[in-house]
């Protein structure tokens, strides 16, 4: 268990620097779905291509476009999703990612 970390970067490089990765391996990253975008952008940053198994996921389906009224839980929500949007643009422009919006490793 890697448990030095504090952010999602630290987390990829110290997890790397434990695990040590192989050409060839394959690893896979379990993380919330909304986390997932910029876990697998850090991730590659550091040439560690890893499998995304997203978990967590905020909607079920058929109810995505079902209207709610309970304003606590829209705004912990939005405040949850604007979390990772500003996690993207932040590790996008400190070059933690090489993508805005990641997806596979190249």
């Amino acid at each position: 268990m890697e448990r030095d970390s504090r952010n999602t970067f630290e987390n990829a490089v110290n997890s790397k620097a434990l695990m040590q990765p192989q050409p060839g391996e394959n690893w896979i990253l379990v993380t919330s779905a909304t986390h997932m975008p910029r876990s697998m952008g850090v991730f590659c940053q550091q040439d560690w291509t890893v499998i995304p198994y997203p978990v967590d996921h905020v909607t079920s389906p058929g109810r995505q476009w079902r209207l709610s009224f309970d304003l606590a839980d829209n705004l912990d929500k939005l405040n949850s999703h604007a979390r990772e949007w500003a996690g993207l643009l932040a590790y996008f422009v400190s070059g933690k990612t090489t993508a805005f919006l990641p997806g596979q490793c190249s």
